[in-house]
């Protein structure tokens, strides 16, 4: 249940409140251990959920699954080249050849990003080409800007290539994020038993943080309404707190805010910057007030 603070139509106070971190430096984690077609995270934050490890419509589902044979600890998602179908990461991007997860914040508290961390395994040098590139892209800007990139090289059939992308530019996330891997193979596309490739133990790290109280002043602006006389007009500037407010109303200042009455059921109003004005509302001693 989020916070209440009252908002009267007389007076405002602002309180301030430090960002707090409150998450793991793991926010999620997939180690794709299990012998399933479902891939969702082992490792999930506080005041955080996650969604499972999805192929995009671009991938060939069928061709994916998760393997003992060779892994970084436990096992690992395993593919074949026939999985992505693109030379370039412009081909990968359109055709949806990409693998994402989406996590969402609780209510009230942010992300703050450090990296995306994965490793990779191209087995064979040899042959048509599994994916030898990624790139990641983020929800926070509609998939259009880059955030990191890397190459995957082809090593002995045993070894795992960790990389690192940075996402410290991704802070104050609220609500959901996707980020996708696009995956795409430079050299050409095989046979569907060339080149196989896998990956594990990726994780999203950073913390998750209670969202400030704004450190400003709201203000409260009442103003004489145009068409009614002894009406009024009030609009304030409520800040994205991940709170919400009600609105409530006394005849008098001589009593405390918090025992004033909700007016005309204005109650559990947004902090969004969607509900920042009234209009007409009755003035003197009209009891609706």
């Amino acid at each position: 249940m989020k916070r209440t603070r009252p908002l009267p139509l007389a007076t405002l106070t602002a309180l301030a409140l430090a960002a707090t971190p409150v998450g793991a430096a793991v926010i999620v984690e997939y180690k794709f251990d299990s012998n399933a077609s479902v891939y969702d995270p082992n490792v999930v934050a506080s005041n955080v959920s996650a969604g499972d490890f999805t192929p995009g419509p671009g991938v060939i589902v069928g061709s994916i699954n998760t393997t003992s044979a060779l892994n970084v600890s436990g096992r690992s998602l395993f593919a074949n080249n026939a999985s992505f179908n693109q030379t370039t990461e412009a081909g990968a991007k359109s055709n949806n050849d990409h693998l994402s997860i989406t996590i969402t914040v609780d209510p009230g508290f942010q992300a703050d990003l450090t990296s995306l961390d994965f490793f990779t395994l191209r087995q064979t040098a040899t042959g048509g080409g599994a994916p030898s590139g990624f790139s990641v892209y983020s929800s926070a800007d509609s998939f259009t800007t880059q955030l990191g990139s890397g190459a995957i090289p082809a090593v002995g059939d045993n070894t795992f290539t960790a990389q690192s992308v940075d996402l410290s530019s991704l802070q104050d996330l609220a609500g959901t994020t996707e980020f996708r891997i696009i995956f795409w193979a430079g050299d050409g596309i095989g046979g569907a038993g060339d080149r196989e490739w896998r990956l594990d133990e990726l994780s999203l790290t950073g913390a998750i943080e209670v969202i400030p109280e704004p450190s400003g002043d709201i203000q409260l602006v009442m103003t004489p309404n145009a068409s009614s006389s002894g009406s009024y007009d009030f609009s304030w500037n409520s800040q994205p707190s991940g709170k919400v407010y009600d609105l409530v109303s006394a005849t008098s200042l001589d009593t405390a805010p918090a025992t004033w009455l909700v007016w005309d059921g204005r109650m559990d109003l947004p902090s969004d910057g969607t509900t920042t004005s009234l209009t007409n509302v009755p003035g003197g001693g009209n009891a609706v007030r």
